[in-house]
């Protein structure tokens, strides 16, 4: 503090003047920590022309009673300094802060002076002493003497140094000393847009970078859990997704070491780990994090760079996905890939155990012995507009919107129309499997899964095989017997869904023929299977799956008819009206969208809903569970779903006033039934929605709303169910104000177990 003193004296020789002092808040102003004698009589010494004021004069009464323990030390000398008649702006010549025993004390010093006068006092920095300074709001060009102070930091000129005065006195202080604390490591809670502001108020610069959004998965989303985590020295930062299933051990084997942690996430042990390597012995980043990785179990997606090795970056994966973008003299680290379309479309998709190094543009890739290997660059053919809006509100409603020339799209591609032929080329890669297939297993996750549901019905109905759907998180730990002449089917929009992912493993390992259905090129899924059919949906950005399901779902019945064609279950004429009445599901849905403005009235009239059931019998007891997925996943409403038959034993005791039933009844062998569940529900005031088959007036005596949909056969009408109840779930979503893009708790790749 003497040091800080002395500057001070040498202001007042230069007969710089310090009146008007401005008010500060008492914390901003003196406190001190257990090892500075600082007097408050000295204020009025520093400021011998400055008027005291009331809140100096309660200052000084009430110093003595500060924590001094715990405070953190700030000295503020505020001036306004005359040249040639001219005020300028405020010299926050000194916020001197100690936030920790072991941290450093750093400067803080406003630069919006003439060059002349800031020039002259920072050539005094040597004599105040500090081990670092931190320099706010500079006009780097125009900053001549930076190289010859040591350890300067600058920050480009931004908001936060408009009025430096109110800085020291608003709630921005906060941010300000974090940001000293953690040296341009930037983390906020919440949306995106916290971040956003953060970096915009305090811009940071540089050639290399990490950053990663990420949910919860160990302590609460917090600050100090947001990535990206670093080592005791803040020189090695780390981001990572997945779990480190062994955090535990190796976290408390650290701390004994002398480790000190600041989160209780598992990823922050990586970056102790990597400290640790380095410590003894390891050479390079590489080599310490390649060691690192040896210790871990579990799955990760890793990108690691350090202070002691500027402008390299160094990521690993697996179980979790990482590609490589490869730019011009430039290099990006993804988990997906419309991150980086609208830079690049050459992509290196990183297999299990991989390590990428980047530096200066080029990279290296190894496995976890250090030992190079071999990489394909695959193209992206997305079209950097699917990852746009394109002027609609939110990307979910772009997406149901684009649903009917995916579905056209995928029928140009596997249908020749001259012939009505299937040209699923994939499947002729395991034809001997399939001929001789007995069994037919789908497995997959969320909505995939409910798509696996009614490829079931399909398959069973269009091949006579008999067909079982598995959540693949039970299934991959379930003990089941399945005939060697089986066929896997695994659905993923992402193709790195990791259940989905073990459970093909799985599937392998006993010998089973496997096919996937994906969305993803190169994806781990597409990878690993025997054959992969492309749904080419384009990016989903939209965390709730829509035309990911619908794709996924058209490609099932093609398949299903393939196969039975292959199998010669399906006669050629029985195939060609199958083909025919698909190639009229497009226009069928545009046809839905045309109602549009009749769901959106459904969503204002019951909005305000709380408990939703929704009800479906035969192939749309699946439509009915992906409806109810969609209403809780966007808009926050608990929603049940059940085959309608079961309503009578037990789901309708809740039924009363204040619950909303959601009732597929399009014309079917079970309408009747479907009919008589409506009047059961409505006996009791429960409010009914019906989505029936156009034509159906009589429908309207027992509910209380109906969405119609062009009638097709049975056993294909999840195509246009679906519609309704996504726009169902988006609109009611949209006027309960919830963020139907990135609803909370959520990930559009689920890469953790």
């Amino acid at each position: 503090m003497w040091r800080i003193a002395k500057a001070i004296e040498s202001l007042k020789e230069k007969q710089m003047d310090l009146m008007d002092m401005p008010s500060l808040p008492k914390e901003f102003i003196l406190k001190s920590v257990s090892d500075s004698n600082l007097h408050p009589n000295l204020v009025t010494h520093f400021y011998p022309k400055s008027p005291i004021s009331e809140q100096y004069r309660k200052l000084r009464e009430n110093f003595k009673s500060l924590n001094k323990e715990k405070a953190i030390k700030v000295f503020s000398i505020t001036s306004s300094i005359a040249n040639e008649g001219k005020s300028i702006t405020a010299l926050n010549l000194a916020v001197s802060l100690t936030h920790d025993v072991d941290c450093k004390n750093v400067l803080l010093i406003d630069s919006d002076l003439r060059r002349g006068n800031i020039d002259g006092m920072l050539g005094m920095l040597p004599q105040v002493g500090l081990s670092e300074y931190l320099l706010l709001g500079a006009d780097i060009e125009n900053i001549l003497f930076k190289s010859k102070i040591n350890k300067l930091t600058i920050i480009p000129r931004g908001k936060i140094v408009e009025n430096p005065t109110e800085l020291l006195a608003s709630s921005k202080m906060d941010s300000l000393l974090k940001m000293v604390r953690e040296k341009f490591i930037c983390r906020e809670v919440g949306n995106l847009v916290n971040l956003e502001n953060m970096v915009n108020q305090y811009p940071i610069k540089g050639k290399v970078g990490i950053g990663h959004t990420r949910w919860a998965t160990h302590g609460e989303p917090t600050h100090n859990n947001a990535h990206p985590h670093t080592d005791c020295n803040d020189e090695i930062i780390v981001v990572h997704n997945g779990i480190i299933e062994n955090y535990l051990p190796l976290k408390n084997k650290l701390k004994r070491g002398g480790h000190t942690f600041r989160s209780d996430t598992d990823t922050e042990v990586l970056a102790h780990l990597i400290e640790e390597y380095q410590k003894t012995g390891a050479q390079t980043l590489e080599e310490a994090i390649l060691c690192a990785l040896m210790d871990i179990k579990g799955t990760y997606a890793i990108a690691v760079i350090s202070k002691k090795d500027p402008g390299k970056l160094v990521a690993a994966r697996n179980g979790s996905p990482l590609i490589l973008g490869i730019g011009e003299n430039e290099i990006f680290i993804a988990s997906d890939a419309p991150a980086i379309i609208p830079y690049t479309r050459k992509v290196v998709f990183l297999e299990d155990y991989q390590v990428a190094v980047v530096k200066d543009g080029k990279f290296n890739i190894t496995g976890l012995n250090g030992t190079s290997v071999m990489y394909n660059i695959s193209t992206i053919d997305w079209d950097v507009r699917a990852a746009q809006k394109d002027g609609y509100e939110h990307f979910m409603l772009k997406e149901i919107h684009e649903q009917p020339k995916i579905v056209k799209n995928i029928l140009a591609e596997k249908i020749d129309f001259r012939n009505f032929d299937l040209k699923i080329e994939e499947l002729l890669k395991i034809k001997s499997q399939i001929l001789k297939a007995h069994q037919v297993i789908i497995q997959a996750c969320g909505t995939s899964y409910h798509a696996g549901m009614i490829g079931e019905i399909a398959f069973e109905y269009f091949t006579n095989l008999h067909t079982d759907v598995e959540v693949s998180s039970e299934f991959r730990y379930k003990h089941f017997i399945a005939d060697p002449n089986t066929l896997v089917i695994s659905i993923s929009q992402s193709g790195e869904t990791a259940d989905t992912l073990i459970a093909l493993r799985k599937a392998k390992n006993k010998g089973l023929a496997t096919f996937s259905l994906c969305n993803v090129v190169g994806s781990s899924v597409a990878r690993e299977s025997s054959a992969v059919f492309y749904i080419h949906a384009g990016p989903e950005i939209g965390v709730a799956s829509t035309k990911a399901y619908i794709a996924q779902l058209f490609s099932l019945y093609l398949v299903a008819i393939f196969l039975g064609t292959l199998k010669k279950i399906i006669k050629d004429s029985f195939k060609n009206n199958l083909v025919k009445e698909l190639s009229f599901i497009p226009s069928l849905m545009n046809k839905v969208l045309g109602s549009e403005n009749l769901i959106a009235y459904c969503a204002e009239k019951y909005h305000s809903y709380n408990d939703f059931y929704f009800l479906g019998r035969g192939i749309n007891y699946a439509s009915a569970l992906e409806g109810a997925l969609k209403l809780k996943e966007i808009a926050y409403i608990h929603a049940s779903a059940y085959p309608s038959g079961e309503m009578k034993h037990g789901p309708i005791a809740l039924v009363s006033e204040k619950l909303v039933t959601v009732c597929i009844a399009v014309k079917s062998v079970t309408y009747d039934k479907v009919i008589s569940n409506s009047q059961e529900i409505k006996a009791r005031k429960g409010k009914v929605i019906a989505i029936a088959s156009e034509g159906d007036m009589q429908i309207k005596k027992y509910v209380d709303d109906v969405i119609y949909i062009p009638q097709v056969q049975e056993i294909f009408s999840p195509l246009l169910v679906a519609l309704p109840l996504q726009l169902l779930a988006y609109y009611i979503a949209v006027k309960r104000g919830c963020s139907v893009d990135k609803p909370k708790n959520l990930a559009k790749s689920v890469t953790v177990e």
